[in-house]
């Protein structure tokens, strides 16, 4: 019964994210006639861009007529507004390849990371074996729909092919994307420094996140925080197999604590790989021609995909696009000052950022389903789900 109560919550809230993301959407192409002395909007026509929506003369055909105007881009008295569609149709594929090779990079260097935590506890994983359990997670995250996160599958046959050592191999798993997370966490705290002024609300945010995030790291490795608030005492009570499971869990994660220079070198790292990652959305970005600096992406996005994290919707669709829409409209719209309805206009760019990106993420994942082909002990869909909820 509680599982079916948190189901309906996360279906009404998906529901919810879905209808504020389809009214954030400009849908139509249009035409805008201003008032040459106020500025104020006299006419909007819809119709259809021919040809680039930024070109320097643009031509539109009205919806209810066969002529084409021209329209100069810099003219005061009248707009050019491009629909949802009309981005994806004028696709800038130089700056799109260039973002599909950046996160292709990034796939592989978070397997790399991951294999050096398996390594870390002597677990005998071959690089090749994490890029091929990394994109196997990924497949499960981005194309199999489902409650199973694609975290879950990669720790299940992680744990399978260390057999001897199943509790750090599968905790290993989730060691990872904390420190996946926390990487993304600080490069927004650096980057959003420039310019405070501008992201205070979002730099607070993050701020008190890693804050947090230090301070229960800090008083989980403390050995004497650990023992005056009694967590030996509590664990005790628990029944044998439960403290059994409990020591090894604790042992697991306790290990990397001899690590610590290792972990803060990937955390770097880890830094420098969602770089790359941002910086694959901003030839997105430039693919669509979203507008806004370079610099704003590394503050915006980190946020949208930490919140996105929070397992609600499958792969955080409907997440991740509201934020675009409601990030990039607050803080892009100012760089369409003379653009009528400028904060429609620019969550209709977000979306259609957001959407790319997803697509170009899924279809990747795509090359999991061939990981998963050739695994020679594959477990069904109803073993995965069974040895999840254990």
């Amino acid at each position: 019964m509680k599982r079916i109560i948190i189901n309906v919550i996360k279906i009404l809230i998906v529901a919810g994210l879905i209808v504020y993301v389809l009214s954030n959407i400009q849908w139509r192409d249009t035409l805008t006639y201003l008032n040459a002395t106020s500025g104020e909007v006299e006419r909007v026509v819809d119709g259809e861009i021919l040809g680039d929506w930024d070109a320097p003369t643009i031509e539109f055909s009205p919806a209810d007529t066969t002529d084409v105007i021209q329209v100069d881009s810099d003219a005061k008295d009248v707009r050019v507004s491009p629909g949802l569609f009309t981005y994806f149709r004028n696709l800038d594929l130089y700056y799109f390849w260039i973002g599909v090779v950046l996160n292709i990079a990034t796939i592989i260097f978070s397997a790399v990371r991951w294999w050096w935590l398996l390594g870390v506890n002597k677990l005998n994983v071959t690089l090749f074996d994490s890029i091929r359990y990394t994109w196997l997670g990924l497949f499960f995250n981005n194309v199999i729909p489902g409650q199973t996160g694609g975290d879950i599958v990669k720790a299940i046959y992680i744990a399978r092919r260390c057999s001897s050592d199943p509790v750090p191999a599968f905790l290993s798993v989730f060691v990872d994307r904390v420190l996946g997370l926390t990487s993304l966490a600080l490069l927004a705290a650096i980057v959003v420094l420039f310019s405070v002024h501008r992201f205070l609300e979002l730099a607070i945010a993050i701020w008190a996140l890693l804050f947090v995030g230090i301070v229960i790291a800090a008083a989980f490795f403390s050995r004497r925080l650990r023992q005056r608030i009694g967590l030996r005492y509590l664990a005790s009570k628990l029944p044998a197999k439960a403290q059994n499971l409990l020591k090894e869990v604790d042992a697991a994660i306790f290990h990397y604590r001899g690590h610590k220079k290792g972990v803060s070198v990937w955390l770097l790292l880890g830094i420098g790989n969602h770089f790359v990652l941002i910086s694959g959305v901003v030839m997105f970005g430039f693919a669509v021609g979203v507008g806004i600096p370079v610099l704003e992406y590394y503050v915006l996005v980190p946020v949208i995909n930490i919140v996105s994290a929070i397992p609600i919707a499958p792969s955080g669709w409907g997440i991740g696009e509201a934020l675009y829409a409601k990030l990039f409209a607050d803080y892009g719209a100012v760089y369409l000052a003379d653009t009528p309805n400028a904060e429609l206009v620019m969550s209709t760019r977000a979306i259609a950022l957001s959407i790319l990106f997803r697509i170009v993420i899924t279809a990747l994942s795509l090359l999991g389903g061939l990981a998963l082909l050739f695994e020679k002990q594959r477990l069904s869909k109803e073993e995965i789900q069974q040895q999840a909820h254990l």
